[in-house]
């Protein structure tokens, strides 16, 4: 890797990484003082986001793989709000073919492996930032299907039973006390739970509940984006 001494960089972080990688900000504020880091809180961000990149004004946006939900959207906010949009820049754990390929499917392209130590991280992003780190090989996957592990999440939930059960999750609920609510068996709801992590492609309940309330104040501003191109002749076009 070259040398990033000069490198200058603002990284706007997910409070999701700053906890799996907890080393990186003060391993870059050691190493490399010019890279700078915000941070915002992920359980905010569909509704802040905007405004949070109009304070830090980020050369980078750098997310954990759940977000790859919710890339249009993010993708809208980020074109819409600001004149120079900055690169959007996913963190994983086991970076495999299988996340390559939800990655490049979702219009996105850069990443880094959480897997390598700090100091390899802070050099990986300002390499993406200077442009001197390719993935020309990464665009290949673009012609590999989308995995059908990976589901929208609109579809994750198969009926009433599921929907109710993921709100219950959303506000806490234990899968004991999820049960005597719906009135199924304490197996059943784990296993309806399995399921709709397995639809979804995500790791555990915690994230299914963050993206099932993310998505749904997702679904709030793409509503207020659409009453507002109207207004405004179109001025932006809204994904879906």
């Amino acid at each position: 890797m070259r040398d990033t001494a000069d490198c200058s960089v603002r990284v706007l972080l997910d409070q999701l990484i700053e906890a799996e990688c907890p080393s990186l900000q003060s391993t870059a504020k050691r190493l490399h003082p010019e890279v700078k880091f915000d941070t915002f809180d992920f359980l905010n961000a569909a509704s802040a986001i905007g405004d949070t990149v109009g304070r830090a004004h980020p050369d980078i946006v750098l997310v954990d793989r759940v977000w790859l939900h919710l890339a249009p959207f993010l993708l809208q906010v980020l074109t819409h709000e600001t004149h120079k949009p900055p690169r959007i820049v996913v963190a994983s754990h086991h970076v495999d073919d299988v996340f390559r390929v939800q990655l490049v499917h979702r219009g996105l392209i850069d990443y880094i492996d959480l897997d390598w130590p700090a100091d390899n991280l802070v050099l990986q992003l300002c390499e993406i930032h200077t442009g001197s780190r390719h993935h020309r090989d990464d665009l290949t996957w673009t012609t590999v299907p989308l995995p059908t592990v990976v589901a929208n999440l609109d579809s994750t939930p198969r009926d009433d039973f599921d929907r109710e059960i993921l709100s219950l999750i959303c506000v806490g609920m234990h899968d004991v006390d999820i049960a005597k609510v719906v009135h199924l068996s304490t197996q059943t709801v784990k296993n309806r739970i399995s399921a709709m992590l397995e639809r979804s492609g995500l790791r555990n309940r915690t994230q299914l509940a963050w993206m099932q309330s993310n998505q749904a104040v997702g679904d709030a501003v793409s509503r207020s984006l659409r009453h507002r191109a109207r207004r405004t002749d179109a001025d932006y076009a809204v994904i879906e």
